[in-house]
């Protein structure tokens, strides 16, 4: 038990000491690159819940690279752009509720809750990727309107969604729409 605490301290210790450098370099840098600085580590800390499987990064990326007319692909673009920052929002809501400080007795010697507060983390959490999901569904369909049937089906497919009926919030299960008919 008595080592378990100290090993606990010694990673908040280490935590702590790399977040004061992390702080310090980013002081030191631009904004650009501090701001690179700050997704890596977040990227590092918040790896599970960043990661996104739908992502469609390199399904623009992909669709770029095709013969497109000026106004498909000006259109795929404008697309891109605004996917790119309902992306980085949803991305930057899940650090803002990952990154709140523990609260309790045992915050301060780097203790994990297991309480209320953090099912609600998890909620939160939860509910900001399932969004992103939906978003990244969505813009996906939009971006295979605009490209058309023949060139939308050299992109990527993006992996299907769980077949557990759907995504449990707070009590409530969120499914998504139906694509047949009734």
């Amino acid at each position: 038990m008595r080592t378990e605490r100290e090993e606990q301290r010694a990673k908040k210790a280490l935590r702590d000491a790399s977040l004061a450098s992390i702080k310090t370099l980013k002081n030191r840098l631009g904004p650009e690159s501090a701001q690179r600085l700050q997704d890596v580590w977040d990227d590092q800390l918040y790896a599970s819940d960043l990661n996104d499987p739908t992502s469609l990064t390199s399904r623009f990326e992909q669709a770029l690279l095709l013969t497109l007319s000026d106004e498909v692909k000006a259109r795929v673009v404008a697309l891109q752009s605004s996917w790119v920052a309902a992306a980085r929002s949803a991305r930057d809501k899940i650090v803002a509720v990952k990154s709140q400080p523990l609260q309790g007795p045992k915050a301060a010697e780097g203790v994990v809750p297991s309480g209320p507060e953090a099912t609600e983390r998890r909620v939160q959490v939860k509910a900001i990727r399932f969004e992103r999901d939906e978003l990244n569904r969505r813009v996906f369909r939009e971006l295979c309107t605009a490209l058309g049937a023949d060139l939308a089906s050299t992109l990527k497919p993006l992996p299907e969604g769980k077949k557990r009926g759907g995504t449990a919030i707070g009590g409530a299960v969120l499914t998504p729409a139906s694509t047949t008919a009734p």
